[in-house]
């Protein structure tokens, strides 16, 4: 069955990574991207996790995962190479309402979550899916759609949001505040080069 998505403010919360291989890497990357206070443990680190450990983008903890670990983290990637561990990790995050994410090929529980393939531009940010059935497939269709977007459009999203914000405060009633937005909208992208 299909995953429904859900985009979560990760600005400052903490988060868990278990783990220090190439998988748990990419998770970093990915939760960094988007502002996440991430705390690793795994008994190995790649050097690169090192590394941000040394700039401090995260903390970093030199051991296994233990059980505390997850208390008060907003959500966890279970990274290891060790599926007990991993299992452990979705067990312990189900029983405290934490979503965990599990490298493993496990199906995502009710309370667990799975990374979508990414495209962002700015504040937009699209998310592919195949419930975890098909990665390869998601990672096409993200290439796809990434090589079909135009690049500068991060600031034609900064722009309407600061144009969103003054229509806020401007006493005009929603339905004139969404046609001013859209004719914004249909004069950037030309501009862009990407019309309708």
């Amino acid at each position: 069955m299909a995953l429904f998505p859900r985009f979560v403010d990760l600005r400052g919360q903490p988060c868990l990574v278990a783990g220090g291989g190439e998988v748990a890497l990419r998770r970093i990357r990915g939760l960094l991207d988007f502002g996440a206070r991430l705390t690793v443990c795994a008994p190995r680190i790649k050097d690169e996790i090192s590394h941000l450990a040394a700039c401090g983008q995260i903390a970093l903890q030199h051991r296994c995962f233990q059980a505390g670990d997850l208390a008060g983290v907003r959500l966890a990637v279970a990274a290891t190479d060790d599926p007990a561990v991993n299992a452990e990790i979705r067990r312990l995050g189900a029983e405290g309402g934490i979503p965990v994410s599990s490298a493993d090929s496990e199906p995502v529980t009710a309370t667990g979550f799975s990374f979508p393939a990414l495209v962002r531009r700015g504040d937009l940010v699209v998310g592919i899916s195949s419930s975890g059935a098909f990665p390869a497939l998601s990672r096409h269709v993200r290439e796809r759609i990434d090589a079909t977007l135009p690049p500068d459009l991060a600031e034609v999203t900064e722009r309407l949001g600061r144009l969103r914000a003054e229509l806020e405060t401007s006493g005009l009633d929603p339905a004139e505040r969404r046609e001013i937005i859209e004719a914004h909208l249909k004069e950037m992208l030309a501009q862009e080069g990407w019309q309708e």
